[in-house]
């Protein structure tokens, strides 16, 4: 399996792989995140709709992860409908954790904020016979 590290190249600040997912609106208005694979699947659950039925009817959205820069806070939220303030300090200088790889670290304004190159995670070394006990 391949991940990348999204973080900061001179300090311990990174966040998480997943910069982003959609979620669904059910008939009381509260949303449910709908990952990756089985979104469709999700949405139907949560709203009755197909997906491009879902998102005509505006009951589907998509959460980004976010870093405020005052406080370094990190959080989800939907740019387009919620607003765009830190849920810790009410600051306004709040990034889309995506917009920040390539640009100095908020957290020690040294480094600079990467996506690595892939590394893979190394299986258990007994991870066949894991495997061939769980077909069984």
């Amino acid at each position: 399996m391949f991940l990348y590290r999204n973080g900061c190249n001179e300090c311990d600040f990174k966040f998480p792989l997943m910069l982003g997912y959609l979620y669904a609106i059910d008939d009381q208005e509260e949303r449910h995140p709908c990952m990756h694979p089985g979104e469709d699947m999700a949405i139907l659950r949560y709203t009755g709709l197909s997906y491009k039925e879902a998102e005509a009817a505006g009951r589907v959205g998509s959460m980004k992860h976010c870093v405020c820069t005052e406080c370094i806070m990190q959080f989800d939220l939907d740019p387009d409908r919620d607003p765009v303030v830190c849920p810790k300090c009410s600051s306004n200088a709040v990034e889309l954790a995506v917009n920040l790889i390539g640009k100095k670290c908020p957290s020690c304004r040294k480094g600079k904020i990467e996506r690595s190159s892939p590394f893979r995670l190394k299986p258990d070394p007994d991870w066949e016979s894991l495997y061939y006990i769980s077909i069984i």
